[in-house]
């Protein structure tokens, strides 16, 4: 029943979901992530930005950033 060993990948927008739903089952052993966003420091001191504000949970950086994920 279900699985034990989750290999977990995404790419672009779908890598931020991702990388929660890594941290939050202890089923995924190996998270994938292409054209991921690095940091919502990337989004808040940039002046040009290709991501939506929406990517970018208010109050966030008061408690942690990606990398920190």
């Amino acid at each position: 029943m279900g699985h034990g060993h989750v290999h977990l990948a995404a790419r672009g927008y779908g890598a931020l979901p991702a990388t929660f739903a890594a941290l939050l089952s202890p089923h995924v052993v190996q998270v994938t992530l292409k054209n991921a966003l690095n940091s919502y420091a990337e989004i808040a001191e940039s002046r040009d930005y290709s991501w939506p504000l929406s990517a970018l949970p208010a109050g966030v950086l008061t408690s942690f950033d990606l990398p920190d994920c």
